[in-house]
């Protein structure tokens, strides 16, 4: 399969059916690993859902590989609006593969293409309060906390607050220069 993007720790590349999708399924079945990620988790997907989802997805929807080819994660930015220069970014990754820095990889990776390939201005995301390591990760890419959705996210029957991160155009350049700097 042909890689779309790539760094020395992930490959980004456009998921297809003919993919061994085990993985795939194997990650959005892990209820416990996304319980705090909005779509995927909350009711159970089978080969032929995964199939139909991923031909009818029209987003910039990529699969995360390792470089031992295991397929890890996925990211995507939707909601792409070329008009206002605008999208939103979204990240699942598997759970044996989180705090290992593959998730900074592929955002990076995804981040740049967005300001620089696609010419964006802003991006922006979601995180439920109790992502903790969600959090640390968009804090650490240079993201800014915009406000809360005060009891957005019900899980278990309790309601959680979803904190609304963006990044402009401006402060990835910003981000850019310090780290060329360094």
């Amino acid at each position: 399969m042909m890689t779309f993007l790539k760094d020395e720790k992930v490959d980004l590349r456009k998921l297809s059916i003919d993919d061994d999708l085990n993985d795939y399924l194997a990650l959005i079945n892990d209820v416990e690993n996304l319980k705090w990620v909005e779509g995927v988790g909350n009711v159970p997907v089978n080969r032929e859902d995964l199939i139909e989802f991923i031909k009818s997805n029209n987003n910039l929807f990529l699969g995360i590989f390792d470089s031992d080819d295991r397929h890890i994660g996925n990211i995507q930015l939707s909601r792409i609006n070329f008009q206002h220069r605008s999208c939103e970014m979204g990240i699942i990754m598997g759970r044996e593969f989180c705090g290992k820095g593959y998730a900074k990889s592929a955002c990076r990776l995804v981040i740049k293409h967005a300001f620089e390939m696609l010419n964006l201005h802003r991006i922006y995301l979601g995180v439920v309060s109790e992502n903790k390591e969600a959090i640390k990760l968009y804090d650490e890419l240079g993201f800014v906390k915009e406000g809360i959705e005060k009891d957005m996210h019900l899980y278990n029957f309790k309601y959680y607050d979803v904190i609304r991160y963006r990044m402009l155009e401006d402060e990835y350049l910003t981000i850019q220069n310090n780290i060329q700097s360094d």
